[in-house]
């Protein structure tokens, strides 16, 4: 089942040249909400990006893009993928699209965890410059620059991954602004690494209509809309109609599936009591999002 190498070239042209500076502000839309959390440096991180932006006259963050109602669901969502990679005893981490995650630092606090952060190059040079501000990067953590779209990127970032130890890949927030063509290129992508190391795929980027619903209704109203305006990427298209769907995509592309729910981790959550949501709310907000752990098909015990 192989990728095809002419429309991945197109793809990562048009995807890197065309939509980055626009999608580079969901990235600010995702860091903002942390800094209500107990997630580690998130507000350093979000404070110091402020400060870059002023300083090297990108304006100030507007208000647009500072929605704190979506904290529990994106603390949810951080918090349930560190206990997947817990669970899967996760020493060797290729995070792409990882925007301003602090997951990396946090990581390879354990000198045993080799951890690869990949990136856009204006990404990759922000964070590198947000990192050189806050704390000095240990050895263990290398933040690459290169595209989720190009398998060639993905290889050249893990050179230095022992190929008889496993891979955990992890992505959050990049699946939803990709059509289904480029999702299947991603996972192609993803699929050629597990092949080489066996390893698993864990991601919470399974983008439900109904997700976007409550989303939409509760969380961030007119927020998607104004998204779809801004990056041009058309999210609600881009969504599964249902988890069985997302299931069937990605078993068609030759992955098992192993579905979790933000809800496992509902009682870890600081956000809600800070921002004074009531559990009865955050429980609406979370249901419909799902974290899906992968693993290739013929990997099935």
């Amino acid at each position: 089942m192989g990728s095809n190498p002419t429309l991945s070239v197109f793809l990562n042209h048009m995807f890197q040249e065309n939509s980055y500076e626009k999608i580079i502000q969901t990235a600010i839309l995702t860091a903002y909400p942390r800094i209500f959390t107990d997630i580690p440096l998130s507000k350093e991180i979000f404070d110091e990006l402020e400060r870059i932006r002023k300083t090297e006259s990108h304006g100030e963050i507007t208000a647009e893009l500072k929605v704190s109602k979506l904290a529990p669901e994106l603390e949810a969502r951080y918090k349930l993928v560190d206990q997947l990679l817990h669970k899967n005893n996760a020493t060797q981490i290729l995070e792409i699209a990882a925007g301003l995650s602090p997951r990396g630092v946090e990581w390879t606090k354990n000198p045993a965890i080799e951890y690869v952060e990949v990136e856009l190059s204006e990404m990759a040079r922000d964070k590198n410059k947000i990192f050189k501000a806050l704390i000095e990067t240990p050895p263990n953590l290398q933040l690459k620059e290169g595209n989720a779209l190009n398998l060639k990127d993905l290889q050249k970032s893990i050179t230095h991954f022992k190929k008889d130890r496993p891979i955990a890949v992890v992505n959050e927030g990049l699946l939803r602004y990709l059509n289904f063509d480029e999702k299947a290129i991603v996972a192609e992508n993803v699929r050629a690494l597990l092949k080489i190391f066996g390893g698993v795929w864990i991601t919470p980027d399974i983008t439900l209509q109904k997700l976007l619903q409550v989303q939409n209704k509760t969380t961030m109203p007119g927020k998607n809309q104004e998204i779809i305006q801004r990056t041009g990427r058309n999210i609600e298209k881009n969504s599964f109609k249902n988890e069985e769907e997302a299931e069937k995509f990605f078993n068609n592309l030759g992955f098992t599936v192993e579905r979790h729910s933000l809800l496992e981790v509902i009682d870890k959550l600081t956000s809600s009591k800070k921002l004074n949501i009531s559990q009865k709310e955050v429980k609406k907000m979370l249901e419909p999002a799902v974290v899906f752990v992968m693993k290739l098909e013929d990997s099935r015990a």
